[in-house]
């Protein structure tokens, strides 16, 4: 016998901070992401998606995305550097714009929704045929961060986990490096 709906409640991820709606309906346990952190829009939004689920005109996995689909990884970067650069140093900006986005990130993606868990395995793989893994440790977490950003926002379907490499892979070094 399944269990009876009670209707729903607000749950808070303690890892991200986000507010979750959870209830049980035909059977069927649910827990749902709101997009919100603030419980006030979180109860609207939680509110809206137990009325949808109940009526029949939500269906798992089916909500919508805020990017269209094959959106220019330069575009969703453009909006990120113009979100932080307030929070971070000139250099660092000009650092984040001008090698990381511009030259590593925006070539390789392309668009935004090829930034995937596989995706960003694919980016390991490429940059370690170019450059060490201590080059490449520098430049994960502001891909993390990048991606972070477009998850919240609705940008991405779903947060990819970009792993650094192991210590035992060492990466390419660059034939001209700058060793006296």
């Amino acid at each position: 016998m399944a269990r009876k709906a009670e209707g729903w409640k607000l749950w808070r991820d303690a890892r991200t901070g986000m507010r979750y709606v959870r209830f049980s309906q035909a059977g069927q346990r649910y827990r749902i992401a709101t997009g919100e952190r603030d419980p006030g829009p979180a109860s609207s939004a939680a509110a809206r998606i137990y009325a949808d689920v109940v009526s029949g005109r939500w269906r798992p996995g089916r909500q919508p995305i805020a990017a269209r689909a094959g959106s220019p990884f330069e575009e969703v970067a453009a909006s990120w550097l113009a979100d932080v650069e307030p929070s971070i140093d000139a250099k660092t900006f000009r650092l984040y714009r001008d090698t990381y986005v511009a030259a590593h990130f925006a070539p390789f993606f392309e668009t935004i929704d090829r930034l995937t868990t596989v995706g960003a395995q694919d980016y390991i793989v490429a940059r370690l045929r170019k450059v060490k893994r201590e080059t490449l440790k520098k430049e994960l977490p502001v891909l993390r961060r990048l991606a972070k950003w477009a998850f919240q926002r609705g940008l991405l379907a779903a947060r990819p986990e970009i792993e650094t490499p192991d210590r035992r892979v060492l990466g390419t070094p660059v034939a001209d490096s700058r060793k006296r």
